[in-house]
């Protein structure tokens, strides 16, 4: 039989709303760039429609770049048991928060 889930400590905790909304932002920023990057590159920068289209792409590419070479550090990590689970979701974490804090 399974324990009972704590949803009331879980819904309480302040590191969980912490995490909540510092995804949130991150999220938020993203799409923001996403939708809005073509047009201010446009009418701000004066560019043409090919060289936004462009970078307004790199933030999808450099996800799914990111996605593909950590995984396979993961694997690995995990494969040679040189780290557990838990620390090479935590050294994900950590890795790609420095990297957009940057």
């Amino acid at each position: 039989m399974h324990a009972p889930i704590p949803w009331s400590g879980i819904l309480t905790d302040t590191t969980v709303w912490m995490n909540f909304v510092g995804h949130f932002g991150s999220v938020w920023g993203l799409f923001t760039l996403m939708t809005h990057g073509p047009t201010y590159f446009k009418f701000i920068h004066g560019w043409n429609i090919r060289a936004t289209g462009f970078l307004s792409g790199m933030p999808h590419l450099f996800r799914m770049l990111w996605a593909y070479v950590f995984s396979q550090l993961g694997d690995y990590l995990l494969g040679s048991n040189k780290m557990s689970r838990s620390n090479v979701r935590k050294l994900a974490t950590m890795t790609w928060l420095h990297t957009i804090k940057t």
